[in-house]
């Protein structure tokens, strides 16, 4: 069964999307046949679950919201605490 789909791997990710989109068949099991589209598959459908950073994105929230700053817009809140992780993520080239 899968010494056919060996045969048919490729490294042109156009050429096995073309394949994967022109195959019939729609088992997941397919996806053994073409080793792109399967870790694409994998990396979007399968996240672990941890509430650890939204648990961390709240704390650091609380430490924000202070009483003597409730007057604070949505706006600079919103920029306070997402600014640092975009800063740790390198999504913002100005930091």
């Amino acid at each position: 069964m899968f010494d056919n789909a060996m045969s048919e791997r490729t490294d042109d990710p156009k050429e096995e999307i073309r394949r994967y989109l022109a195959y019939k068949d729609t088992d997941v099991a397919m996806l053994h046949r073409y080793p792109l589209v399967k870790n694409s598959f994998l990396n979007l459908t399968c996240r672990t679950c941890s509430s650890a950073p939204v648990e961390c994105l709240f704390s650091f929230a609380n430490l924000i919201l202070r009483p003597n700053r409730l007057s604070m817009t949505d706006a600079s809140f919103e920029k306070l605490l997402l600014l640092p992780r975009y800063k740790y993520l390198c999504l913002c080239k100005y930091f």
